[in-house]
């Protein structure tokens, strides 16, 4: 398989090309659930146009959900691992860190299977102050005896429009 084929190697803009796919998902005006991919080691080497600050925000702010492949090597700090967990959690995705190519096509598959499955939901705030500040948001099932359990993977809140 291509995957398992893969080479990687040289300079990795990450906070570019998260901040860029960020910007350009946003800039759609759809009802469609936006998601991005993200495959890295999560070091950054050779951001110009976009900082590791800068991009926190912007992931923190988009209705974009990152689904996070972390590749683990010999050179991989916590920092690294603290990033693709960060991306990854606070937009109600996942990152996970496939220990072989097999393993990442199987993290694939069910990545793909897990959007399917997704529902989404949405509430009108009683806080109406429009005052852009941050405001957290839980969701929380209720589980019944027989069914399925249900996981809520969510945003961990959203900001506030701001005044015009």
């Amino acid at each position: 398989m291509a995957l398992s084929m893969a080479q990687a190697g040289g300079k990795t803009a990450l906070y570019d090309a998260v901040h860029l796919a960020l910007v350009k998902l946003n800039g759609y005006r759809t009802e469609r659930r936006r998601v991005i991919l993200l495959i890295t080691d999560g070091m950054d080497t050779a951001s110009r146009h976009a900082s590791f600050k800068e991009t926190r925000q912007l992931v923190r702010e988009s209705d974009v959900q990152i689904y996070a492949i972390g590749i683990l090597g010999s050179d991989t700090t916590l920092t690294s691992l603290s990033v693709i967990e960060g991306f990854a959690e606070v937009t109600g995705g996942r990152a996970f860190f496939p220990t072989d190519p097999e393993e990442m096509i199987r993290i694939c598959y069910g990545v793909a299977v897990e959007l399917h499955q997704q529902y989404s939901l949405g509430y009108r705030p009683t806080n109406e102050a429009q005052d852009g500040r941050w405001r957290k948001v839980k969701v929380k099932i209720k589980h019944h005896k027989g069914r399925h359990r249900l996981v809520a993977r969510t945003r961990h809140g959203y900001y506030a429009p701001g005044r015009d």
